[in-house]
């Protein structure tokens, strides 16, 4: 199975983490958003994890020209999202601990309405309707401004 992919909604809330620069060759300001997130593209499959790639967002949210360089990120918020049923349900869905990120994609499970329980193979994300996106809060560094 195909790792389900995240569709990233937007990014907001930013927040510059302490008032310093670190430099490697560059000086780079890290920084930290929020980013909702519906799973639409595929069913869900626990092999696989979810995939979460938010570095572009962030850059179209900052405006400033930046390439924002993912570090890391945590579930924040549940999500809620109906399948097509009779009567329709609402099942809320969340987030397990962020447990890589490479190239910027972050990937984590994904979890169950009790928010514990990782979804499993059988849950039809692609076929899901979102009310309420899944949050995260992302980390990220980008190079610093000349000021």
């Amino acid at each position: 199975m195909a790792t389900s992919a995240a569709t990233v909604l937007r990014a907001y809330n930013f927040e510059r983490l302490r008032d310093q620069l670190h430099t490697n060759t560059d000086e780079y300001e890290v920084m930290t958003c929020r980013v909702d997130c519906e799973y639409i593209t595929t069913a869900y499959a626990t092999d696989d994890d979810s995939s979460l790639a938010p570095a572009t967002a962030i850059a179209n949210a900052l405006r400033d020209g930046r390439t924002a360089t993912i570090i890391d990120s945590c579930f924040v918020a549940p999500g809620q999202y109906s399948l097509a049923a009779t009567p329709t349900t609402y099942v809320l869905a969340g987030a397990g601990p962020c447990t890589t990120v490479s190239s910027g994609t972050i990937t984590n499970p994904l979890t169950a309405e009790d928010l514990a329980t990782e979804m499993t193979n059988t849950t039809a994300l692609n076929t899901a309707t979102w009310q309420i996106p899944i949050t995260y809060q992302v980390t990220f560094m980008v190079k610093a401004l000349c000021e």
